[in-house]
This record gives structure tokens, C-alpha cells and sequence, in this order.
């Protein structure tokens, strides 16, 4: 539990520094956030996966893979040995961990990963979920094929607005079928 503390409190603190961050800093490096938007904020690899895993329950989290995000996009910073995968999602601003069985990750990974590379290649909001009903329209995504299981165990979801401001919103630790 302190561990959620401390990861809100940094999640909180590198938010707020996302609102200063839309400029470049005199080195030309952007400050903590994905493709120039405070809505994804960067977080340290370390702390990323252990939010990340927070979503699964203990037995699985050892040996579920774990993707994070960095400046690129999503990838891969610990690969697993059971079905889970687990990943800090920020679709849209919103901001939470979960871990999906085998069938989540193969209908579901592909929609944070694509959102971040549109996000990347500076899509808008609006653009990326008109390009992701197309997308599930002309068959590129698919629903999952079979019921699943996907984990947010953890106590922590934020809401992040197009300034980077972070509002806390209920998370009552639960899982989805």
C-alpha cells in the first residue's frame, strides 16, 4: 500500500510538471511526457512496472510480462512466463493499470500500443478514437473471442486533462470478465 502512495504522489508531481513541459527545455529535450502531451505522462521504468503489475494479484505478478511506456511508444520491459500481461494504460487521459489474460492482451494490447504511436505521430484525441472505430470496423481490431479476465486490482486511476491536470477518480479495485 505505501508503495501506491508513493507512486500516486509521483504520478501527481510529474503530471503537474507535464503543464510545463509542452515547450521543449533550452536543451531541447521535452520533460516527462510521451509525444509532447501532458495526457501520457513518463514515468520512471522502475516505478512504471510496478504500478503496472499493482493491477494483477500477487501470485501472478511475478511472471506476467510488463509493458511500459517510453519516448518511442510501448514496449516490452519484462517479458513473462504465464498468460498476464500487464501495462499502465493512458487512453485518452485516463490513467490506470491493468493486467489482461492471453486473450485481452491479443484484442486489447494493440489498441494502447496504436494509441500511442498515434499520439506520437500527433493525432488528436478525436482522430485516434475516429481511426480506432475504424479500425474495429474494418476488421483490424477485434472484440475478444471468448470471455477473458483482465485485473485492476490497483487502488490508484487518474484522469488527466489536455493540461495536465490530474484528478484523482474513484477505483474500487475489481475484475472484469
Amino acid at each position: 500500500m505505501r508503495a501506491i502512495i508513493v507512486v500516486s504522489f509521483v504520478i501527481a508531481v510529474f503530471s503537474a510538471s507535464a503543464v510545463r513541459a509542452q515547450a521543449p527545455e533550452a536543451n531541447g529535450q521535452d520533460r516527462q511526457v510521451f509525444a509532447r502531451s501532458p495526457q501520457y505522462p513518463l514515468l520512471p521504468r522502475p516505478l512504471e512496472i510496478e504500478l503496472a503489475l499493482s493491477a494483477a494479484p500477487k501470485h501472478l505478478r511475478d511472471t506476467a510480462t510488463v509493458w511500459v511506456l517510453e519516448q518511442t511508444g510501448y514496449t516490452t520491459a519484462q517479458h513473462g512466463s504465464n498468460a498476464f500481461t500487464c501495462l499502465v494504460s493512458r487512453r485518452a487521459g485516463d490513467l490506470f493499470p491493468v493486467c489482461w489474460d492471453a486473450e485481452g492482451a491479443r484484442s486489447l494490447l494493440p489498441l494502447d500500443v496504436d494509441d500511442a504511436q498515434m499520439r506520437l505521430s500527433g493525432k488528436s484525441g478525436a482522430e485516434i478514437e475516429a481511426i480506432v472505430g475504424q479500425r474495429f470496423t474494418g476488421g483490424r481490431y477485434r472484440p475478444p473471442s471468448r470471455a477473458g479476465i483482465a485485473y485492476m486490482l490497483s487502488p490508484l486511476r487518474d484522469r488527466i486533462d489536455e493540461h495536465g491536470q490530474v484528478a484523482r477518480t474513484p477505483s474500487n479495485p475489481h475484475l472484469m470478465f
